[in-house]
């Protein structure tokens, strides 16, 4: 398996995570009025930490020449 189509895994992954964990206790989260906003924004973050890590190590292995 290619460097790139681990990348797009690793992305597909973190994108499914993200969104399973934010509709699995989104309707918990309404039911006692939380905030859904706060959460969702924490979950954004999180998934745009994922994927600039991913972007950085596809930066070293391609630097390294493998």
């Amino acid at each position: 398996m290619s460097f790139r189509e681990k990348s797009a895994w690793i992305s597909l992954i973190s994108i499914l995570l993200v969104s399973g964990f934010f509709f699995r206790h989104v309707p918990s989260m309404i039911h006692i009025r939380a905030n859904v906003f706060a959460m969702a924004c924490h979950l954004l973050l999180a998934f745009v930490v994922a994927e600039v890590v991913n972007y950085a190590t596809r930066i070293v292995y391609h630097r390294r020449g493998f």
